[in-house]
C-alpha cells in the first residue's frame, strides 16, 4: 500500500484542496482523496506506523471536506 498526497483545483472559480488516498503501490487515485480532503494547500505530515496503521498531523484548522478512519484496511489516525 501507498499514501499518495495530492492538490486538486476543479476550476478558475475554486481554490485548491490537499487531498490524500491509501491506494494498492503503483495505482495513481481517481476522483476524490478516499481518506482525506482539505480546503487550501496543507503541508500534511504523513508517517506509516505499522503494515496496517496511518498517522496523518498538521491540519491545524483546515476546513475538513472528508475524514475517513480506514481504507484498504488500513487504520487512519489523526492529530492536528
Amino acid at each position: 500500500m501507498e499514501a499518495v498526497a495530492f492538490a486538486r483545483s476543479c476550476g478558475a472559480t475554486t481554490g485548491l484542496s490537499t487531498q490524500l488516498s491509501i491506494l494498492p503501490a503503483g495505482q495513481l487515485p481517481e476522483g476524490s482523496g478516499n481518506i482525506l480532503v482539505l480546503d487550501g494547500s496543507i503541508p500534511l505530515k504523513l508517517a506509516w506506523l505499522s503494515n496496517n496503521s496511518f498517522s496523518v498531523s498538521g491540519l491545524g484548522s483546515a476546513k475538513v471536506f472528508r475524514e475517513a478512519s480506514q481504507a484498504s484496511g488500513v487504520e487512519v489516525s489523526y492529530g492536528k
